[in-house]
């Protein structure tokens, strides 16, 4: 076994047993004996860290000042609560969007048409006098003279007033 394959091992399967032929290799190799002591030197110390250290506060002060320079956090606001007004007034504010108002129109336009398509006129005849009055004075006097002359072709003169 060479120094890059103890390496290997190391890397791939750690410190624990070493196989026979890296143990081997590491009792006849001052550079593979002393990696291996460095790393076991390194772990002790290691061991003897507590698991959570504390950092100073002044730690905590500079990275809060970053963060806030970089605006990634702001200072809490505090929201004061709202006296809550009647339920009735809250349409008032749906009435003042003009989506709404839009909303709105289209709906009586809508009810307007199916009012429209729904309503059956009554039956009711029309009058003569609607129709009279309907049609403009000077269409109707044509017609009327020559009915009166019908009806006064066989009546004599003296009763009509009239010259032939």
């Amino acid at each position: 076994m060479q120094c890059k394959d103890v390496a290997q091992v190391i890397e791939q399967e750690g410190f624990s047993p070493l196989p026979e032929a890296a143990r081997g290799h590491v009792a006849g190799c001052p550079a593979c004996s002393s990696l291996i002591s460095d790393f076991e030197r390194i772990l002790a110390v290691a061991s003897e860290i507590p698991a959570e250290v504390e950092p100073p506060s002044r730690v905590w002060v500079s990275l809060r000042a970053q963060l806030e320079a970089e605006k990634m956090i702001y200072e809490p606001t505090t929201i004061v609560p709202v006296e809550s007004s009647p339920w009735w007034q809250g349409f008032g504010q749906l009435i003042r969007g003009r989506m709404l108002a839009t909303a709105a129109v289209a709906a009586l336009i809508v009810a307007a048409g199916y009012v429209q398509m729904t309503h059956k006129p009554s039956a009711s005849p029309v009058s003569n006098t609607a129709v009279a009055d309907a049609v403009p004075r000077a269409v109707a006097e044509p017609r009327k003279s020559r009915y009166l002359e019908y009806l006064y072709q066989g009546v004599p003169q003296a009763f009509t007033g009239r010259s032939q």
